[in-house]
């Protein structure tokens, strides 16, 4: 499930992966996706981060 545009997902047990695509560069949405991080933590979710480079790639941060 893609989740973007702040979009919440009550539920996430459902789905095998859920991805939170957001502006990196928008604090609002930083500040929701760090939120949304810490909850999937709490709850024992395995949580990644990937980060979008200067040529456009795509590169695990965490």
């Amino acid at each position: 499930r893609f989740l973007v545009d702040g979009a919440v997902l009550a539920d996430a047990s459902p789905y095998t992966r859920v991805a939170y695509v957001f502006d990196g560069s928008d604090q609002d949405a930083v500040s929701r996706a760090r939120a949304e991080w810490q909850a999937a933590k709490a709850r024992g979710d395995a949580a990644s981060y990937w980060q979008q480079d200067a040529d456009g790639r795509w590169q695990q941060k965490a």
